[in-house]
């Protein structure tokens, strides 16, 4: 059930990235910026005040899932950007 929330949260996440970077709400950059400044910090704290290497370690996999999520959807404002460019 924890697996199905944690997935459920991050295909929230890209369908409302994809939507506020498609919109032009939020700048592709700034984005980016946000995210990684965040995750960033929360990646710092944790390793410094973690001393349980399992705990850790599962927190580097949904880092990283985190952080493929947010490549995919600037990949996909690029490409609908794109696609609107083109046959705008």
């Amino acid at each position: 059930m924890q697996l199905t929330f944690y997935r459920i949260q991050l295909v929230v996440f890209f369908l409302l990235s994809v939507l506020l970077m498609a919109t032009g709400k939020l700048h592709i950059f700034v984005y980016f910026l946000i995210c990684a400044g965040t995750v960033a910090l929360i990646a710092i704290g944790e390793s410094l005040f973690s001393v349980n290497h399992s705990r850790l370690d599962l927190f580097v996999k949904k880092l990283r899932a985190i952080s493929k999520v947010m490549v995919i959807a600037v990949l996909t404002v690029l490409l609908i950007k794109g696609i609107v460019f083109l046959f705008g």
